[in-house]
């Protein structure tokens, strides 16, 4: 007999706008203003998932400076402290892709942030950042908060202007492969003016969006100076002396670029110690070799620069709250998980075979999966 599945889900529509992106400006010193609107596919999640991201990246330039190449992005915790971090291609001013949720990350409210290297020069509250809940039922402990903060549902969603869309697909379930007609509306009367929408399909109450009070603090950047990375990644840092704690001026810095697209590149230190080598647009793990050369100081040090901003930051951390319907979604999505990663674990050795007479008729099963235990 040939089963026939229904699945209920519903349907997020996500706006360049949707994203919360903190108070601050790049420092008016600087020729070039880059901004960047973040969105990711949902905001809750399972332990062990993928956050899908979006982002747009508006540059501004004074000098006609070339906009930054690469974006950063993050799963950070309320504090601050990083559990998950990759980095992205900007193309045609748009980045996309995932970032993995670790699998022993404690339950609670964490953010997504996104940056350039460029935007580091104005301080963490400049980057893009949107709220998301992670759910990690192997664990019972969680982060708790008591910061005045909510996590409402997506119904309508405010575009450009304060106008509203209205998003009809006609139907509530649909079957597995079947076409999906969607339409998407504008709710005023007004004619409506938007460049790109980006829609994405999602199980019924994982969408929702973080209320988070803009920082009224004045943005504390870095106390480096960093550039726009142009084709790829930049590795920056500073020479000491480590007996005298002074930087070490004019010397030269070596830069090896190990395995397929092998390179080498020399820079000399400027008057404070600092250097900067620009890579090749890379992508992948390369080995990298950093190196001094021969002096006479015999307590020199290269000091590399954090390529993830590590400014210490404090986002509001609510208490973290799951209503019946998010419970029984949590146990869902758990069960998904666990299944998702046991089908495509391609590392699991094959049993040999059972005694036939012992064994069920489907043979001796790799791995047991109990509901009850979620």
């Amino acid at each position: 007999m040939k089963a026939k599945f229904i699945f209920k889900q519903g349907l997020l529509l996500l706006l360049l706008l949707a994203s919360i992106r903190l108070a601050g400006q790049q420092n008016e010193g600087f020729s070039l203003f880059e901004k960047v609107n973040l969105i990711t596919d949902r905001s809750f999640y399972i332990s062990g998932e993928q956050v899908w991201f979006k982002a747009w990246v508006s540059s501004f330039t004074k000098n006609d400076l070339p906009p930054s190449g690469i974006l950063y992005i993050e799963i950070i915790s309320p504090d601050g402290k990083s559990i998950s971090r990759v980095k992205s291609l900007i193309e045609n001013s748009q980045a996309n892709g995932f970032v993995e949720i670790p699998d022993d990350v404690i339950t609670g409210t964490y953010y997504v942030r996104a940056y350039t290297k460029y935007m580091r020069n104005a301080g963490p509250e400049s980057f893009a950042c949107v709220g998301i809940r992670i759910v990690n039922p192997q664990r019972k402990d969680f982060l708790s908060g008591s910061d005045t903060m909510a996590f409402q549902a997506m119904g309508e969603v405010p575009a450009v202007d304060g106008k509203l869309l209205v998003i009809n697909h006609y139907k509530q379930s649909f079957q597995p492969n079947e076409k999906v007609d969607v339409s998407v509306v504008s709710a005023v009367s007004q004619k409506m003016h938007l460049h790109e929408l980006c829609i994405s399909v999602v199980p019924d109450w994982t969408s929702s969006t973080a209320v988070v009070s803009s920082s009224n603090r004045k943005p504390q950047p870095e106390t480096e100076v960093f550039f726009p990375e142009i084709r790829g990644l930049t590795i920056s840092g500073k020479l000491m002396d480590l007996s005298t704690e002074t930087v070490v001026r004019n010397s030269r810095v070596n830069l090896s670029i190990i395995g397929p697209g092998r390179d080498f590149m020399s820079r000399f230190t400027d008057s404070a110690g600092r250097f900067s080598f620009a890579l090749p647009a890379y992508t992948g793990y390369r080995d990298l070799f950093i190196g001094a050369e021969k002096s006479d100081l015999a307590n020199q040090a290269i000091l590399v620069d954090n390529d993830f901003c590590a400014m210490p930051f404090r986002l509001p951390e609510p208490e973290f709250r799951l209503s019946p319907d998010e419970r029984k979604l949590a146990i869902k999505l758990a069960a998904n998980a666990r299944l998702n990663r046991i089908f495509k674990n391609e590392s699991s050795a094959i049993q040999a075979q059972a005694d036939t007479s012992a064994a069920a008729f489907y043979g001796t099963p790799t791995d047991v999966l109990k509901f009850e235990d979620y």
